[in-house]
């Protein structure tokens, strides 16, 4: 019992070494053995009657980022054990954060200070309670309930990333005969585990929470739909009208509709897009849900389209869904040469050497009757900016302009050239009104001012004017 001292064994040398081999066994069995501490528990906290359905083991999550705040399943659980064990000291939790790795640094680890002089029986009664196997076989079942992620005392360390290895030592510098350090998984240090889901007056999960705030069944989510289940780096509740998403970094989000649809059809969060970060939302025009990685929008005559990476950098920097751009109409897709995504309003194109540049309007509509991308004009180098009398987009390998009198027409090779060295569209020649044309011995563009003239014969550009 705790506080006690352990009892010896007074039976015989044949009794005591069947006692220990049997005791070997069950420690195989468990998980339980440490350092010699053979008695069953003691006075382990009371725990919530379970069925067979278990827990998985909460795999190795290590410290990533700073949050010096205690999570309610650590906390709750330091009071749980100082409950049943009130004459051993807390150690604490949280420590000012350091340049190394350790859950203390974001509020998923506790030190009990179950020193192995003052305090093995009561080491002893926690440790085995929480690895011993359950009524349904279930090995290692309370550690498991409350998401421990590993336990490291006396010089030994277990792991729930390999519960079958049991205790190994343990090299780190200070060797824990002072306390036990008790790790937490995600799962565990937010309650989202069996433990507190069976446990009297422990908080819902936040998932249930922002059901609950919603409107529960009575909401657009209506009933729910299995158990709440982990998805790559958070979690998920399925409902008939939506699911909610969950993670320490993005809150309990609902994704639901058309949108849902596209995200499932991505590879839900373990996609590029990963985890929602907004509820679906109205935009102009629109809904959209906003996700770590892209936006997926909506509207009734465009769909479900999602936008990413700098094409939607581009796009929000334009105005997105409140300017001339509109709703995307595609996603993003393959062109020659880059992606694209294609919206209401324009076309935006991106590659590594060019950046995401927007096209649209006359100038979009010449640049894809010259073949787009797959011409000899490639991929925009800006977007349609004003220039003298006029509009203009530069591609790689031509330039278009446009204004109401003229058109659109596009300028390139030998001619293009020549017209920037006499000053462009702030030139005579002004801004072309025919695109580059045949002419016996070579080719001609013609401008509001003037013409330019190419010769095969000679290489040359020759301008006239008037």
């Amino acid at each position: 019992m705790s506080g006690t001292t352990r009892p010896r064994l007074k039976s015989a040398v044949v009794v005591k070494s069947a006692v220990v081999v049997v005791l070997a066994v069950l420690a195989v069995l468990t998980g339980s053995l440490v350092h010699g501490l053979d008695r069953p528990a003691g006075a382990a906290p009371p725990t919530p009657a379970f069925g067979a359905a278990i827990d998985a083991y909460s795999a190795y999550q290590p410290e990533t980022a700073c949050d010096e705040t205690v999570k309610p399943g650590v906390a709750a659980f330091r009071q749980l054990i100082m409950a049943a064990y009130p004459g051993v000291p807390d150690l604490g939790t949280l420590r000012a954060c350091g340049a190394d790795t350790s859950e203390h640094y974001d509020g998923r680890a506790w030190d009990w200070g179950a020193d192995t002089t003052a305090h093995p029986a009561e080491a002893h009664d926690v440790l085995n309670w929480l690895l011993a196997t359950d009524a349904y076989g279930n090995r290692n079942a309370v550690l498991r309930r409350f998401g421990i992620m590993y336990l490291i005392y006396d010089r030994q360390i277990w792991g729930a990333w390999d519960p079958s290895g049991g205790w190994k030592p343990y090299t780190g510098s200070d060797p824990h005969t002072s306390h036990i350090h008790f790790s937490f998984g995600w799962d565990g240090a937010l309650q989202h585990t069996s433990w507190w889901a069976a446990a009297d007056g422990i908080t819902t999960s936040a998932i249930t929470a922002r059901y609950q705030a919603v409107g529960g069944g009575a909401s657009r989510l209506g009933a729910l739909v299995g158990p709440e289940q982990a998805v790559p780096a958070g979690r998920v509740q399925h409902y008939v009208g939506g699911n909610i998403y969950w993670s320490v970094a993005t809150g309990a989000q609902l994704v639901y509709g058309a949108i849902l649809a596209r995200y499932l059809a991505a590879g839900g969060p373990g996609s590029f897009l990963g985890l929602p970060v907004t509820d679906e939302i109205d935009v102009p025009g629109g809904r959209a849900s906003y996700f770590q990685s892209a936006r997926v929008y909506w509207s009734g005559p465009t769909g479900a389209q999602e936008v990413h990476g700098d094409i939607l950098r581009h796009y929000l920097a334009a105005g997105g869904p409140d300017s001339f751009l509109g709703l995307p109409v595609t996603d993003e897709i393959d062109v020659p040469g880059g992606r694209a995504s294609y919206f209401q309003g324009a076309r935006m194109y991106w590659s590594a050497a060019t950046g995401a540049q927007e096209v649209h309007g006359a100038i979009l509509g010449h640049y894809l009757a010259g073949g787009g991308p797959d011409s000899r004009l490639g991929l925009p180098v800006t977007d349609e900016i004003d220039v003298t009398g006029g509009r203009a987009s530069y591609f790689q390998g031509a330039r278009v302009y446009w204004s109401g009198a003229t058109g659109a027409h596009r300028v390139y090779g030998g001619i293009l050239a020549d017209y920037l060295v006499l000053g462009g569209p702030d030139s005579a020649w002004r801004l072309p009104t025919t695109d580059e044309f045949d002419i016996p011995g070579g080719r001609r563009s013609t401008f509001s001012g003037g013409r330019i003239d190419w010769s095969w014969a000679t290489s040359t550009a020759t301008p006239y004017l008037g």
